[in-house]
């Protein structure tokens, strides 16, 4: 949306420029004309004055009068002349785009004439509604007011060889665009322009300058976004322009002013309205000690942080009348980061976005990823997913591994913010590999265990709250600590019967409750119900214990070996075709 809203004041600022040097004038002329209807009140040598003019059904004028000395002209007196046209018909980018970029050369703003307007209305159809403009104005100065797309005030100035355009304020009230500081200024083959734009909630400082090269102008805009909080930093877009009767073709580079990252960046925009434009990055690569995402967009700062791997980006978008069609396609190169809180390791996958702010996907989205660490590591992980843009994010399926097992996620839905609850179905779970993950020393066991694993995702990490597994069929475990850890020394007779009993203790029923944060400890709490064998004849026992251990800290062993499944690989070879 950002591409399409910058282009419409643009565009309609360079049609009332073009209106005011007289251009619109000098196109129909050249059509060819049906009727010419008019009288003559005066002619002489470097004068012509007529009355009554009509042309065709698109011109009618009370009075136009023309003087000028050699091939200079002079002055032009009009009144009561009513135009109506179209933009977007090809002839009428000629004159207009000759003059405000010089493609025409020699002329410049010096061969511009002085104006006495009374009473001129022009009326301009355009892709986004009919165009009202009134003029007025004595010698090198020129008032328009504007209605119906862009609506406000502009005043003209033709002085020192110059043509210099400015407006307090526009808007673009079907947009929810206002520009405001807006300046133009054209010298010879030379001009530079200025405005700040809000769009919606977006405020960017739009700062332009061309020069004439050989049949083409070298454009340079600077875009800087002027919110407290910006969400991107200052962008420089630099290349050629061409202007011609067909619309404006553009070429160059989109980059930051440090030029970290460049793109590249083409665009066309035709003359009935349409265009398209391609912007690509082939790969941006990021490092702990070096570039970061925050860097780019500091919206991201405290949200994306030791961000390691690489991005690609190719950027395509369509646009007419009947609206912006952007299509994005951005790839994962075994990214690594900390995402409001939450470890993700070597993230790769291609993404599609359908809208560029708020964010949204077609669905059936793909990411896969060696591991995450949600409060207990997860290894092997692929996610089908979309964005909503302002609903947020559609979890739609999820596969991953914890600790031997095979865990599902319910399809759900997340806040724009990324908040919300998902519901894990873990199954096949080997209690004696997550256990080892624990790393207490002397603990064994072994059995299968199945259950639900809930995550709650809020602000800055993940919460595993309530997660409950249970084993399936009965199983060992064997807690031999050497030494017996001190917390559990001088622990009385009591202490020395657990112990003993849990020497080689043959439970029948054992549930595990699960909690924990991003970045502290997370929390078994084992129920088991068995016997020992040796000890008192095999006498019933019930305990109760709960272990901590830093399982976040250990997803390294648990994705070791991890590829790329081969359908997301494939995609990923296909990213720039």
């Amino acid at each position: 949306m950002i591409a399409r809203r910058l282009a419409i004041p643009l565009i309609l600022l360079l049609v009332l420029a073009g209106l005011a040097a007289g251009g619109v004038l000098a196109w129909r002329i050249g059509l060819g004309l049906d009727r010419l209807e008019g009288r003559i009140e005066r002619i002489g040598w470097g004068e012509i004055a007529l009355a009554d003019l009509a042309l065709d059904d698109t011109l009618t004028a009370r009075r136009l009068a023309v003087e000028w000395d050699g091939l200079t002209l002079k002055r032009v007196a009009i009144a009561g002349l009513h135009l109506k046209g179209q933009l977007g018909d090809g002839p009428l980018f000629g004159p207009l785009d000759r003059w405000l970029f010089g493609a025409a050369g020699g002329g410049g703003a010096g061969a511009l004439p002085a104006f006495d307007l009374d009473d001129v209305r022009i009326s301009l159809g355009t892709e986004w509604g009919i165009l009202r403009i009134a003029l007025s104005g004595r010698g090198h100065t020129i008032e328009a007011v504007l209605s119906g797309p862009l609506a406000g005030r502009a005043t003209i100035t033709l002085a020192g060889g110059a043509v210099v355009l400015s407006a307090p304020a526009l808007a673009i009230e079907e947009h929810d665009i206002a520009l405001a500081g807006i300046s133009l200024t054209r010298s010879g083959g030379q001009g530079n322009a200025h405005a700040a734009m809000k769009a919606g909630e977006m405020e960017i400082a739009l700062d332009a300058a061309w020069q004439d090269q050989k049949g083409r102008t070298h454009l340079d805009l600077a875009l800087r976004d002027l919110r407290a909080h910006p969400a991107f930093r200052p962008l420089v877009l630099a290349g050629d322009l061409e202007a011609g009767r067909s619309g404006l073709r553009f070429q160059g580079e989109l980059a930051d002013r440090e030029r970290e990252f460049v793109m590249t960046f083409a665009a066309r925009h035709r003359a009935d309205g349409t265009g398209d434009a391609k912007l690509t990055f082939d790969r941006l690569v990021f490092a702990p000690d070096g570039l970061q995402p925050d860097a780019l967009l500091p919206a991201l700062a405290g949200m994306v942080e030791r961000a390691k791997g690489a991005l690609g980006l190719i950027g395509r978008a369509r646009w007419s009348k009947d609206g912006f069609d952007p299509h994005v396609t951005v790839r994962f190169d075994d990214l690594s980061a900390t995402v409001n809180g939450i470890d993700l390791h070597r993230l790769n996958g291609v993404v599609t976005l359908t809208r560029l702010w708020p964010l949204e996907t077609p669905p059936g989205q793909v990411l896969a990823m060696a591991g995450a660490v949600p409060g207990v590591p997860l290894a092997d992980l692929e996610l089908v997913f979309s964005l909503l843009g302002e609903r947020g994010v559609s979890l739609e399926q999820g596969r991953m591994r914890l600790a031997g097992g095979r865990l599902e996620l319910r399809p759900t839905i997340l806040s724009a913010e990324g908040e919300g609850e998902v519901l894990i179905e873990a199954k096949g779970l080997d209690l004696g590999h997550l256990v080892e993950l624990l790393g207490v020393r002397g603990l064994e066991a072994d059995g299968t265990l199945d259950g639900q694993v809930p995550i709650r995702l809020a602000g800055q990490g993940a919460e595993l709250a309530g997660g409950r597994l249970r084993a399936v069929h009965p199983g060992l475990v064997r807690y031999r600590p050497d030494p017996v850890p001190a917390a559990l020394q001088g622990g009385g007779e009591g202490v020395s019967l657990m112990l003993a009993a849990l020497a080689d203790f043959h439970y029948e029923a054992l549930d595990l409750a699960l909690d924990g944060r991003t970045g502290r400890e997370t929390t078994l709490g084992f129920h088991i119900r068995g016997r020992n064998p040796s000890l008192h004849d095999g006498y019933p026992f019930a305990f109760n214990l709960t272990l901590r251990g830093p399982l976040d800290r250990v997803v390294e062993r648990a994705i070791a070996g991890w590829t790329i499944p081969e359908r997301i690989e494939k995609e990923m070879r296909n990213f720039s075709r």
